[in-house]
């Protein structure tokens, strides 16, 4: 025999786990990468501060393929991440073609001393304000898009893993060869 109290207990931690069910699945849906922008769509231009000691706008690049990486300097998979783009562009070294990264990091400081460290020789932009992932719409680190010379966006992907640098890597030589 189940007395009110019991009921009344059970009751309770039943309203407890629905909520938390609920928290989590709201946690989830918010943390999960939502881009709004779409393959085919013009990407947003932007004038960043970078550490070639001037500013860097998108749109210099029209014209070429270019590959942006927003990452964080604290994040591992974007560490993967800008060690293949710094690889890549390095073996590709093709003058229609530039990897342009966008650091998120509070102040550049962490990105420079990464990138003195594992010797990359990467363009990166900083944005400590967020105003070019809000552009763009990104909620995770790394998040990478590939801007054909036409300034449209041709490949939009979230993480880094041996596959996404495959599906980049064919991407890209596609682009580059219809361009020629």
């Amino acid at each position: 025999m189940v007395n009110a109290k019991d009921r009344s207990n059970s009751d309770g931690l039943r309203l407890a786990a629905k909520a938390l069910a609920g928290l989590a699945l709201a946690l989830l849906i918010q943390s999960s990468p939502v881009l709004a922008l779409e393959q085919g769509e013009q990407s947003p231009d932007f004038t960043l501060a970078s550490n070639i000691g001037r500013d860097v706008k998108l749109s210099d690049y029209r014209g070429k393929v270019v590959f942006v990486d927003f990452w964080t300097s604290w994040c591992t998979t974007c560490q993967k991440s800008l060690s293949w783009a710094n690889k890549f562009q390095r073996e590709l070294s093709n003058p229609d073609f530039q990897v342009l990264t966008i650091n998120l990091d509070e102040t550049p400081d962490g990105a420079l001393q990464f990138l003195q460290k594992e010797k990359m020789n990467l363009l990166v932009a900083y944005d400590p304000s967020g105003s070019t992932p809000e552009a763009y719409q990104v909620e995770a680190t790394p998040t990478s898009m590939l801007i054909g010379p036409d300034g449209k966006i041709e490949l939009i992907h979230s993480g880094f893993d041996d596959k996404a640098s495959s599906e980049i890597e064919f991407k890209i030589s596609g682009l580059l060869k219809k361009d020629q």
